[in-house]
This record gives C-alpha cells, sequence and structure tokens, in this order.
C-alpha cells in the first residue's frame, strides 16, 4: 500500500552506466497504480545496499516531486541511480524504501527489494525495433536501413531512422543529440537537425535520413549509432537507445533493374532506365532517365525536387536540373512517372562512377528523397538505320520521325550539310510537337552542332511537321557517313515550348542516332516539274520577246506553283533564283519569294525584263533560263530550259514589197 492505495512496486532492472569517468548503478523500479485515485509522489528515500553493507543513496532520474504523478490503472516505470566506486561487487544487492517517521525523528525501512542481476547496455541488433519512453508515452524506434562506400580516407554513411508513435496522443519528440560510437572509442557527432522540432500524431512515424563521415582507418563494421537526450543543466544523460549499424556497402544501380527504397513520402521501385552523354555546346551533357513507381496502394504527392550529382569526385551540382516532361506531380497506386536529371561536364573529363541524388526542401531542411550510384557510364544511343523511322513516346508530343532527304551545298571553303526531316504526330488531339535539337556525328566521333527550323503551332491528329537542320563542315568531312544524333530539346523543368520565343534551351533528352543517307541534287533537263519542297513549280510555257530597233527584252514565263498543305513548317528559308542568260551571253538575275512574287495556283505567268545591246546583234534564238536554290548564301542548281525569242519587226520601216 503506498497513500493507503493498491499500489505493486517492482525492481525490474539495474544497469551498469559510465559517465564523464564515474561509474553509475541505475536502476528501474515499475509503479502499478490499482486504486481509484492519482498516486502522488510517496515521498520515499531510496537507497541501495550492496552485499558488503556499503549503502548507496539512489535519486529519481526524472520524476520527482510534483512530476511523480501516476493514473489510477496505470504502469510507470521511474529510473533511480546512484554512483558507486568502479569496482563495487554488483551481485546480491537490494533496495530499501525509507520513510522519515516524524515522531521517532528516524528513517526506518519500508520496504525492501532484491534487485536483479547487473544487465549490460546491449545496442538493438541489427536492424531490430526498440522501444523507449518519451513523457509517459511510448515510442519504437529502428535504424531501418545503413550502407556506406568510401571516398578518399572517410567512409560515408547513410542511415535511415524510424520513429513511430504507439500513444493515443501527439507528441513532441525531444532534440534528440545522435551519435556513432567506434570500436576505437571516438564519438562522431551525426547531425540531428532533422530530428529537432518533430511532432507524431498517434500511430504516425516518420522516416529521418542521417549521414555521418567515418574515418576509414576505424573499423567500419564495429559501429553503434547513440541516441541522447538534450543536455539539461544539474542533470546527468545517459544514451537513451544504442543500435548497431550493420556493415553494408552501398548498392549499385544497374540499367533497367528496380530497386525499392522507402522515405516518408511512400515507398517507391526506382530504376535508372538509361543514361546517355553527348555533346552540349563547347562541353558535353549527361543525361539519366528515372523510372519512380508508386509500390503502395494510396495515392502520393510528389515533393518538389532538387538534384545533386558527382561524377566520380568531381560536383557538378551546380549545373544539375530535373526535367519532368508532363509535369507530373502525383502517382497513383502502381503509375510510373519518369523524369531526367541533365548535368554537364567538361567534354574532356573522363569519369567510372555516377551518384545522383534527388533531394525536397522546406526551408533551409533538406531531405533526401531518393539516391542512386551507378558504373554504367557507357553511352547508349539507340541508333536507327538509313531509311527506317523512330518513335517519340514523350506524352503529348509522340511522333514518328524519319529522314526524308538529305543533301550538301557546297562552295570553296566548307560544306553545308541539309536534312529535312518528317515528323508526323502520333497523338490524338491537336499538340504541340517537340522541339528537336541536333548534332552531326562523324565516324571519328567529330560532332558539329546544328541549326534546326520547324513549325511554333500545334500540329493535328496524324499531321506532318517539315524540320529543317543543317550544320556547316571542313571539307575534308565525308558527308557519306555522317549521322545525325537528334533530341528533344528542354528548357527549365519541362520540354521546349515552341510558342515561347524567349525559351532558351538548356539540353535534351531521349537523342537518337539517325543514320542519313545524303544525295546530290541532279539538275532538271526542263522546268516542267521543278521542287522545291514543300513547294512544286511547274514552267509550262515560256517565251522572250524582242521588238527590231530596241533593246529590252521582255521574258515571259507562264508556271503552276502548288504547295504541300500536309506540312506545317517554320520560316520557309529558300530563296529561288531565277538567271536568265540571253543570246549576248549575258546573265540578269533575280530573288523570288514563293508565294509572293510567284503566286501559288495554276495558270500564273511571271515576266522579266532584260536591257542590253540588242538592237545591233540579235534577231532571233533564245533565252536560257536556270533555276538555283538559294540557302544560307550556297547556290544548288535545279533545272535549265531554254525557250525562243520572238522577233518582232518594225513593220513601218520596212520597204513596200510593190
Amino acid at each position: 500500500m503506498m497513500k493507503q492505495q493498491p499500489v505493486t512496486v517492482k525492481a525490474e532492472k539495474m544497469q551498469r552506466m559510465k559517465h564523464n569517468g564515474k561509474v553509475y548503478l541505475r536502476v528501474g523500479v515499475n509503479y502499478a497504480n490499482g486504486g481509484k485515485k492519482v498516486l502522488s509522489d510517496p515521498g520515499f528515500k531510496v537507497q541501495l545496499k550492496s552485499a558488503g553493507g556499503s549503502v548507496f543513496d539512489l535519486v529519481p532520474e526524472d520524476e520527482t516531486g510534483a512530476s511523480f504523478k501516476i493514473q489510477p490503472g496505470q504502469k510507470r516505470t521511474i529510473y533511480y541511480l546512484a554512483e558507486v566506486p568502479s569496482k563495487l561487487k554488483t551481485d546480491n544487492m537490494m533496495m530499501q524504501f525509507m520513510l522519515e517517521d516524524e515522531a521517532l525523528k528516524m528513517t526506518l525501512p519500508v520496504k525492501t527489494f532484491k534487485l536483479p542481476s547487473v544487465t549490460a547496455d546491449a545496442p538493438a541488433a541489427d536492424y531490430a525495433v526498440k522501444k523507449i519512453s518519451v513523457n509517459h508515452l511510448m515510442i519504437e524506434t529502428q535504424l531501418k536501413s545503413a550502407s556506406v562506400y568510401a571516398e578518399n580516407d572517410t567512409g560515408k554513411w547513410s542511415l535511415q531512422f524510424r520513429v513511430k508513435n504507439l500513444g493515443e496522443k501527439s507528441l513532441k519528440l525531444p532534440a534528440y543529440e545522435l551519435s556513432i560510437h567506434t570500436n576505437e572509442g571516438y564519438s562522431i557527432p551525426v547531425n540531428a537537425k532533422a530530428l529537432a522540432n518533430v511532432t507524431l500524431k498517434p500511430l504516425e512515424e516518420k522516416l529521418i535520413d542521417l549521414r555521418a563521415d567515418v574515418p576509414l582507418h576505424m573499423k567500419q563494421n564495429m559501429l553503434q549509432l547513440q541516441l541522447t537526450e538534450p543536455a539539461v543543466e544539474g542533470k546527468i544523460s545517459f544514451p537513451t537507445a544504442h543500435y548497431k549499424i550493420p556493415y553494408a556497402q552501398e548498392g549499385r544501380s544497374h540499367l533497367g533493374s528496380e530497386n525499392i527504397i522507402e522515405n516518408d513520402h511512400g515507398t517507391f521501385g526506382v530504376k535508372l532506365s538509361s543514361y546517355q552523354r553527348l555533346p552540349w555546346g563547347d562541353g558535353d551533357q549527361i543525361a539519366a532517365r528515372i523510372s519512380i513507381r508508386n509500390t503502395k496502394a494510396l495515392t502520393v504527392q510528389l515533393p518538389e525536387l532538387k538534384a545533386q550529382v558527382k561524377a566520380d569526385m568531381r560536383d557538378i551540382s551546380s549545373t544539375a536540373q530535373i526535367v519532368i516532361p508532363n509535369d507530373q506531380t502525383t502517382l497513383a497506386p502502381n503509375e510510373t512517372v519518369e523524369l531526367y536529371v541533365l548535368a554537364n561536364v567538361p567534354y574532356s573529363y573522363n569519369f567510372n562512377q555516377l551518384r545522383i541524388e534527388l533531394q525536397e526542401s522546406s526551408g533551409e531542411d533538406v531531405t533526401r528523397f531518393l539516391s542512386l550510384n551507378t558504373r554504367a557510364v557507357n553511352n547508349v544511343v539507340n541508333q536507327v538505320a538509313a531509311g527506317d523511322s523512330y518513335l517519340i513516346h514523350t506524352p503529348g508530343k509522340k511522333a514518328e520521325v524519319r529522314e526524308r532527304m538529305s543533301t550538301v551545298y557546297q562552295d570553296s571553303s566548307s560544306n553545308l550539310i541539309y536534312t529535312e526531316l518528317e515528323m508526323a504526330s502520333q497523338e490524338t488531339r491537336q499538340s504541340m510537337q517537340a522541339q528537336l535539337v541536333a548534332y552531326y556525328k562523324t565516324p571519328d566521333n567529330e560532332y558539329y552542332e546544328a541549326e534546326a527550323n520547324q513549325s511554333s503551332v500545334k500540329t493535328s491528329p496524324k499531321g506532318k511537321n517539315l524540320v529543317t537542320v543543317w550544320s556547316k563542315l571542313p571539307l575534308n568531312v565525308n558527308t557519306s557517313q555522317l549521322v545525325l544524333y537528334v533530341g528533344e530539346g528542354v528548357a527549365g523543368r519541362k520540354l521546349t515550348d515552341l510558342e515561347e520565343e524567349s525559351t532558351e534551351v538548356i539540353g535534351s533528352i531521349n537523342t537518337v542516332g539517325l543514320a542519313l543517307n545524303p544525295r546530290a541534287i541532279q539538275p532538271a533537263t526542263n522546268l516542267g516539274n521543278v521542287e522545291l519542297f514543300p513547294y512544286k513549280l511547274s514552267i509550262t510555257r515560256g517565251e522572250a520577246r524582242l521588238s527590231e530597233g530596241k533593246d529590252m527584252l521582255n521574258t515571259v514565263i507562264h508556271y503552276n506553283l502548288i504547295r504541300n498543305g500536309d506540312y506545317e513548317t517554320g520560316e520557309y528559308e529558300h530563296k529561288l533564283i531565277m538567271e536568265i542568260i540571253d543570246p549576248n551571253g549575258q546573265s540578269t538575275e533575280k530573288t523570288l519569294t514563293l508565294g509572293t512574287d510567284l503566286f501559288i495556283g495554276n495558270n500564273k505567268s511571271y515576266s522579266i525584263t532584260v536591257n542590253n545591246n540588242f538592237r545591233n546583234n540579235v534577231s532571233g534564238g533564245g533565252v536560257r533560263i536556270n533555276l538555283y536554290d538559294e540557302f544560307q548564301g550556297r547556290r544548288m542548281l535545279i533545272g535549265s530550259q531554254s525557250y525562243p525569242i520572238i522577233y518582232e519587226e518594225n513593220q513601218v520601216n520596212k520597204p513596200d514589197s510593190d
């Protein structure tokens, strides 16, 4: 009985502990209030008595005075501490409750308990659950995962610590201090900022990422994680719990293999789907495609993420970008989102390992969402044979792409390789097509950045886009064996929006190697069917008229001009040059804009007047019309034909036949 109430008291355990060079015995006493009233502090003085007769005062570790309250039907363990000599034998020890008798002015024993044997303060086994009490409420703790990798002379440890509130009330955790204890006797602090200000609702659990650096000359397989309540002045703070840290080297991600990870948002299957390293500007850009699958039965809201990227020892995070092509922010059960991590490296920098970590931020707090590392850094680019097509699978921009034609515009200083791509929409709604980004690659692994021109308007279902691509090449480059590396341009965190003129392209994804089949354009021997795709010009008739005694030669062509309306195009960058060579051999040129100077339609006509010294030496013959395709200042003859001169005599000067 305590204070006229039935109370069951049991000495549960005794621990031997060290702190600042001193030795303490810590006794746990369980009180079970069987009464109908709140049990307050009974006012007992508690003593520890050794088998040899030595007596030590036991002082409550926490509960004392007004804070000692046990509700009816409640059980609670109170811990008592006593400082003892380091060589004290702990066999057959007793604990006494003493109460002062005011009448006798003596302290008399009330109850004596035989104490259990001293138990070692053993750490929780590998990944074992350990329950601890916080403000009389139980929480469940667990070192859920641990892994390490070596960097220089340091073991870089990643730990995941789980806490769960087992009580029926919300609970704010103490600002625990964390440290790693080594077999050599060192204590290495662990940043426990993530444990500060954590409040758990009933049955709520939280996963906390921890990191620590342990010198490699210490035994990495003999480490323990120690959890300690924050220090309070005048109070001895013993470790709340120890956890063995299982030794496990960090796992590697292999292309196409899914690994399961867990964080505060859920459980996910994570896969490195592809890796590419390609030219970008004066360096290289790596593009890692990562698939994240929601394995749980609840929809998950994805946080906004940023990327930390290391290539071997070089931190390239300052150049890192995350691209989510379809702006997806939620994941339904078993749904997958694909995102891309882009980062830039010098093109001469070779590395064997890539490490990517996706993080979420809240104010100054940074939490890891997932991490992966891989040695699969061989460039994997899907190769498409000449004449074949490839598919763009990006949602909202699905399309089939093929080479329509490639040719070379030549001059004395360089060659200009020119390619037309046909991009046919595979979407069932009007959609903006992907903006293509391209490089020409030679057999010697030289890359030449290309310009691309395409439509900035939406494409109808099954509609087609004509994309023109070109680049200047040195004369010594063999243009017959070029491969066009073409990908989807990205800006910010998404694919490039062709409607936004000011958008700066910062990279590309899903690049393929499209083998080309360049061909020389053979000039047509007549102008009845001349192609400047998507236009087709047919000159049905032509003649030049010269009046006797005049120096003016008037040439007229009659033509049909049609435009293939199946294609959306960007700005038409070709010019049609019409050259007229008169009977004196003099050349006259006219630059014509299709659709403006030459109108679209049938039975149209266009005239050019040439002035020369015709009156003295021309009375017949013909003119020759050459048509050139001019692109970026370079010309290519596409057709030629001669037309007669109709000589009109002056009837006034002609003598009568009478």
